[in-house]
């Protein structure tokens, strides 16, 4: 098929970056043709997109932007309903889906799209409004990692999401917007204990097998990940105080088995591919 992929957010940071290698190495191994990849990020979309009217399907990536009826949620949504007037295929994968009101006509196009979603809470809020959705891990997990030796940390610490980054003296810190995947992941490999409130700075320490304190963010994404995985993993609020922090990872720690729990399941989990599409 001839496909435009919407949302590229490539971009934004590094993890984002992956989730786009792996969709694109994809679609081409399974024999699509790529027209166009729109960046996201944007609450104004170029309609319609280059080379629209030549396109057998329309993939949305949806990541952390289906959430909470933002603009730009319906403006992606806008154009799947354009997309099924002229009888193309439609697609939404690899996304969050949380508090979004659907008008009629739009809930009978996502019945007719195919849609992986990325845990279960957000095929449970499809679920209500009897919209079916695969559930696949986020796409920047499949990525083939090579692993490098680098030295030894107990702990290190990422990004946080609705606040200021937590930085205590003597703890190096990541961070996914500076800091390649790679680097990421081998960087956690060898780190006892990983502290983020980032979405896929959490999925780089679980590609790690590194156990993890991790905050909530502005969707449930990543709490998502553990219900999905039915882990009993601790979740901090995203206003945690910084002085609360220490006595988190703690509590945290108590759960240790947990964690294995998950990267052993995830690790089980199949790839999502572009095969789903026919």
């Amino acid at each position: 098929m001839k496909v435009i992929v919407l949302n590229d957010t490539s971009n934004y940071h590094y993890g984002c970056k992956k989730v786009m290698e792996y969709l694109v190495k994809d679609l081409i191994s399974n024999g699509h043709e790529i027209l166009g990849l729109i960046k996201g990020n944007a609450d104004q979309l170029p309609y319609p997109p280059e080379h629209y009217n030549q396109a057998d399907a329309i993939i949305i990536n949806g990541e952390g932007t289906m959430h909470h009826n933002r603009p730009i949620v319906f403006n992606y949504l806008e154009i799947l309903k354009n997309a099924k007037r002229l009888g193309k295929k439609t697609a939404l994968i690899n996304t969050v889906w949380q508090d979004v009101k659907l008008d009629q006509e739009t809930k009978e196009v996502l019945r007719d799209t195919y849609i992986s979603v990325r845990e279960v809470l957000s095929q449970q809020e499809l679920a209500k409004d009897d919209i079916q959705a695969d559930v696949h891990l986020d796409l920047s997990y499949f990525n083939n990692v090579p692993e490098q030796i680098t030295t030894h940390r107990e702990y290190v610490v990422g990004k946080f999401f609705s606040q200021s980054d937590y930085r205590p003296r003597g703890i190096m810190s990541l961070d996914i917007f500076k800091n390649d995947w790679n680097s990421i992941v081998n960087l956690l490999r060898h780190t006892d204990w990983f502290i983020t409130g980032r979405h896929h700075e959490l999925y780089a320490s679980c590609k790690a097998r590194c156990p993890f304190s991790a905050l909530a963010g502005n969707t449930w994404k990543n709490e998502g990940l553990a219900k999905t995985a039915g882990v009993d993993i601790l979740f901090a609020k995203s206003d945690i105080r910084h002085s609360e922090i220490p006595r988190f990872v703690d509590q945290c720690k108590e759960r240790r088995m947990e964690y294995e729990k998950l990267f052993n399941w995830m690790e089980s989990q199949p790839k999502w591919t572009s095969a789903f599409l026919e």
